[in-house]
């Protein structure tokens, strides 16, 4: 029996393309797609989509949006770290788009598309299309695509692969700008998800599926613990693994310690909460700029001080602060510069004066210190005025200062006194200003003005120790005995004294004289004028002339009544009064002695001088008249007062008159009383007044009996002193320049013997040369050229897409045959079997459903990139650099410069002079031409009427018109009372002293008799 033997045979056949578009790269870069460009009107909304982009060898984990506006600047899009996001743009032109992709392995691209916005066309916005798959009949006829060689394999059971689930977490890992640092953050997972925790730095911050904080400045990290439903739990972490998240703020500028006076200081100053601060700078314009830059830290800080500024214009400062990140920020503030405040004048406006004493008119002792500035623009706040004397232990300020601000100038005025005469040379008073809170230009100016101390005039104090005057007997009795001005009168002049500190001689001329005991208290007979001279240690005189007899009043000797009564009370008596003898040793004695009647209405009818047979003896003798009502034994104390006329009420003399007896008559009596009119004879001190325009004049006028009330200074002229050498400045001047102001002053910090010495300014024409890229060759152009890309190459992204198929496949198949007792033999057939064929091609998308991606992913070019040759020109402009050296000097002065003010001209107005001396440095205002005139005045006392009065002890008498009824009063035998109003009467009331209303109704109804 032959046996067949068949032999299968699997061959494998792989289908490779028949065409290659494109090289395929499964282990490079990631494909970044920002899709098409697009064209949209103004403010419509733009949507980017970057779901394109691609990882050939793994995922993407991270997206970047950067959108730069057609003027450069950039917009930040809705979401800048999806895949999807949009913006709208704001202006006109056009806007690039760049998207930035990261894959897994850390490695980026990067894609652009451009915006064109226009202003009223409607936006067309272009997506990339894909074309449909078209289906093969039948199920297994190969799609429409590029060819493929079919392989034949041996199929092989499905493999089964488990799901993944790989949270992630989405949000900023860099948070820059202006506090609050905030980030949005979401955990995307895969699977059913129970809950969310978040950990900032290890601590638990939140819980669910999305977290936002504020951070601090500094590095963090940033986990979530996503648990899911079926217990499990895993870490998720940013896409790339990390967990870092780093916060920095923008860094905050400051400007501080601004000082204007003069020019402008400060301190410019920044601060970094993440501690990268790279740069501050502050600039004034384009004039200046102070800068510091290197790794500054958490802070840094730019000094500046400039001086050569305008003052009253105003500058702009600007304080700019610049992190490493490129983070920017500013801080502007404007300001005026202004000049310092100028002293305009300071002097003492009047002098010489006497030395102090309290006992003197201050008027003579005080020197008055006027200080005049200009405040140009400042206020009175911002001063310390201190005034103080050189030499204090003489010199002292009278007064408080006082202060007046009018029209921008300040006015201090200061009164002063010396001790003592300012020998030799006058007291000196400093004055110093200074600007508070000025900083390093703090603005100071002093400067000195001096008075004179002339010797004063002494002073005389004098006080009578008695008025010289005794009795000396005769007319039968002891009081009514001559008085006799023998006595000699004692005059103490010890309190005299001399303002500036000197001993008195004391001289005492016609009848006076010094007395044994002391030269200060003189005597003299009380008939005598005496006369008293003191003179101080300089020779100076004061005069003081007096008489005892004007103080003088003798003792009213006897009173009696002129007739016989029993008087009607109505009826008017006499009484006749004399006065003690007077008796003087010469005739030229003179004593005036006036009377009047107090206590009751009365008047004096006669009074006269009665001379006696002794030689210079007489006493006065004269008539009283009042009613006899005034006089009864229960009237009023009607008493008659004598006084000197020289001296009114300085001494008086009281007796009591001698009373009367009445008839019984009926009773008369005044009613109600009216006072009307009511006056006052007032003793008032009547001056005479004259004026002395020479200190010599006024002593004389001081001798005479005039005192000085007043004395004015009136500036007649001033005098301009100007400046002049008088020999000749030789000096040895070693400078050194420096780049800032700053660097000068460090180096005058540490050589004190160097000043600076203003700045030095070079100007000089720099060429700069440009280079510029043309599309034409013509004008500057260097034979350089260079290709530039115009329009870029667009590509599209197909990936590979695979299928399998089976088909039939028919071979010619060989096989022995034997046959038992015949013999083996070979037998040759045809056979059909099926292989597995393998199907790629590449597209945009898969054409069919159930085909499957290979991962591999190319770019086809569909357009390609324009480009254009440029040419380079090269041209040249001018321009002028100005550089300002700052400049510091020493000197060795080999033979110093001497310089006298000397008068060189008077002006007559004070602001002219002023201003002379204002507007040149080598002249300035000198003394004050002053004409002094001195009112001088001698008192003597008068009398004067008025409605009313001060005090009483001025009042001489009180004079009004008393008007009302008279009422008669009888008594019958049976003892009815009976009273009737008799007449109406006015009178004239006439009183010495000070009465009121009651007072004088009270006299009135006394000199009627009534209690």
């Amino acid at each position: 029996m032959r046996k067949l033997v068949l032999v299968f045979v699997l061959v494998v056949a792989s289908v490779a393309p028949a065409t290659a578009l494109g090289s395929i790269d499964r282990a490079g870069p990631p494909l970044a797609d920002a899709g098409l460009d697009q064209s949209v009107t103004n403010g419509t909304t733009v949507f980017l989509d970057g779901s394109g982009s691609r990882a050939p060898d793994g995922r993407l984990v991270g997206y970047e949006w950067r959108i730069e506006t057609p003027s450069g600047g950039s917009v930040t899009p809705h979401d800048g770290s999806a895949a999807r996001t949009s913006f709208v743009p704001r202006e006109i032109g056009r806007y690039a788009v760049t998207l930035t992709v990261t894959d897994d392995d850390g490695e980026t691209a990067t894609d652009t598309l451009y915006v064109d916005v226009e202003r009223s066309k409607r936006a067309t916005t272009s997506r990339p299309t894909t074309a449909p798959p078209s289906t093969p009949p039948g199920g297994t006829t190969p799609p429409t695509g590029p060819p493929s060689t079919p392989s034949t394999t041996t199929p092989s059971a499905p493999t089964s692969t488990a799901p993944t689930r790989s949270p992630t977490v989405r949000g900023p890992r860099l948070v820059t700008g202006d506090r609050p640092l905030t980030g949005m953050y979401a955990v995307t997972a895969s699977g059913a998800v129970s809950s969310v925790e978040w950990f900032v730095d290890g601590e638990t911050v939140s819980n669910g599926s999305e977290f936002s904080t504020s951070w601090t400045p500094g590095d963090h990290t940033l986990r979530a613990a996503v648990t899911y439903s079926d217990g499990a739990t895993e870490m998720a972490t940013f896409e790339d693994g990390t967990t870092g998240v780093v916060a920095d703020p923008r860094p905050q500028p400051s400007l501080s310690d601004v000082g204007t006076d003069g020019g402008l200081t400060g301190r410019a100053s920044a601060t970094d909460e993440y501690g990268n601060l790279q740069s501050v700078e502050v600039s004034i314009e384009d004039i200046r700029t102070e800068r510091r830059s290197g790794s500054l830290g958490t802070g840094g800080t730019a000094a500046f001080d400039w001086t050569d500024l305008e003052p009253g214009r105003e500058y702009e400062v600007v304080v700019t602060a610049v992190d490493s990140r490129g983070q920017t920020a500013t801080v502007n503030r404007t300001v005026v510069p202004t000049a310092p405040p100028e002293v305009i004048s300071a002097e003492f406006v009047d002098g010489p004066v006497d030395s102090y004493h309290p006992e003197i008119d201050p008027g003579r002792y005080t020197a008055h210190h006027v200080l005049q500035v200009d405040l140009n623009g400042h206020s009175i706040e911002e001063f310390d005025i201190d005034l103080w004397a050189q030499k204090p232990e003489s010199v002292h300020q009278v007064v408080e200062r006082s202060i007046e601000v009018s029209d921008g100038t300040v006015t201090i005025h200061s009164f002063w006194a010396g001790d003592t005469p300012s020998t030799g040379s006058p007291y000196s008073v400093v004055h110093q200003l200074s600007l508070r809170g000025s900083g390093p230009t703090e603005w100071v100016n002093s400067g000195t003005s001096n008075f004179a101390v002339t010797p004063s005039d002494p002073v005389i104090r004098l006080r009578m120790r008695n008025d010289g005057a005794r009795p000396v007997g005769g007319d039968n009795s002891s009081a009514g005995g001559p008085v006799d001005f023998r006595e000699t009168v004692i005059i103490d002049a010890s309190d005299s004294f001399d303002p500036d500190g000197s001993d008195l001689t004391y001289i005492w001329r016609n009848g006076a004289s010094a007395t044994n005991r002391d030269e200060a208290i003189g005597r003299l007979s009380g008939w005598e004028n005496g006369k008293l001279i003191v003179e101080d240690g300089t020779g100076a005189r004061a005069y003081q002339n007096w008489s005892a007899q004007q103080t003088y009043v003798p003792s009213v000797h006897r009173t009696e009544v002129i007739g016989n009564g029993p008087y009607h009370p109505d009826e008017t008596v006499q009484i006749r009064v004399r006065t003690q003898r007077v008796q003087f040793r010469r005739n030229t004695a003179d004593i005036e002695i006036d009377a009047e009647v107090r206590g009751a209405r009365g008047s004096v009818v006669e009074w006269t001088e009665l001379r006696t047979a002794d030689e210079n003896s007489f006493a006065f003798e004269g008539t009283l008249e009042l009613p006899a009502s005034a006089l009864a034994a229960n009237g009023p104390n009607a008493t008659v007062v004598l006084y000197n006329a020289d001296r009114p009420g300085y001494a008086e003399e009281t007796t009591s008159l001698p009373t009367v007896e009445l008839t019984d008559a009926p009773r008369v009596q005044r009613g109600t009383l009216r006072v009307d009119d009511r006056r006052y004879v007032i003793r008032e001190l009547t001056s005479e007044t004259t004026v002395a325009d020479t200190r010599a004049e006024m002593r004389q006028l001081r001798n005479g009996d005039y005192e000085v009330v007043d004395s004015t200074t009136e500036t007649t002229g001033y005098r301009i002193e100007k400046r002049v050498q008088t020999q000749e400045e030789i000096i040895d001047r070693d400078t050194e320049a420096f780049d800032s102001s700053y660097h000068r002053r460090l180096y005058l910090d540490t050589h004190p013997e160097w000043t600076a010495d203003g700045t030095e300014i070079e100007r000089r024409r720099v060429a700069n040369h440009h280079t510029e890229w043309k599309r034409s060759p013509s004008g500057g152009y260097t034979g350089d050229t260079r290709r530039v890309l115009v329009d870029p190459a667009e590509y599209v992204v197909e990936r590979e897409y695979e299928y399998t198929t089976s088909e039939p496949r028919t071979r010619e198949r060989s096989s022995y045959q034997c046959i038992p007792g015949v013999g083996c033999y070979e037998v040759t057939y045809d056979e059909t079997v099926y292989v597995s064929v393998r199907h790629t091609y590449w597209a945009q998308s898969k054409q069919l459903s159930h085909h499957s991606a290979t991962g591999s992913v190319r770019r086809t070019l569909v357009d390609a990139a324009e480009y254009a040759t440029e040419y380079r020109h090269e041209y040249t402009t001018w321009s002028t650099v100005t550089e300002r050296r700052y400049v510091a000097s020493h000197t060795t002065v080999v033979q110093p410069a001497r310089y006298e003010w000397r008068t060189h001209t008077t002006v007559s107005n004070g602001r002219t002079a002023k201003r002379i001396a204002k507007g040149d440095s080598d002249r300035r205002l000198g003394e004050t031409v002053t004409d002094r005139q001195w009112t001088m005045e001698r008192t003597s006392v008068g009398t004067v009427v008025r409605p009313a009065y001060t005090t009483e002890d001025v009042v001489v008498e009180t004079r009004a018109t008393v008007s009302g009824s008279v009422i008669r009063y009888r008594s019958d035998d049976s003892g009815l009372k009976t009273a009737r109003v008799v007449e109406e009467f006015s009178t004239e009331f006439v009183s010495r002293g000070a009465l009121d209303e009651a007072a004088i109704k009270e006299r009135v109804r006394e000199t009627e008799g009534e209690r």
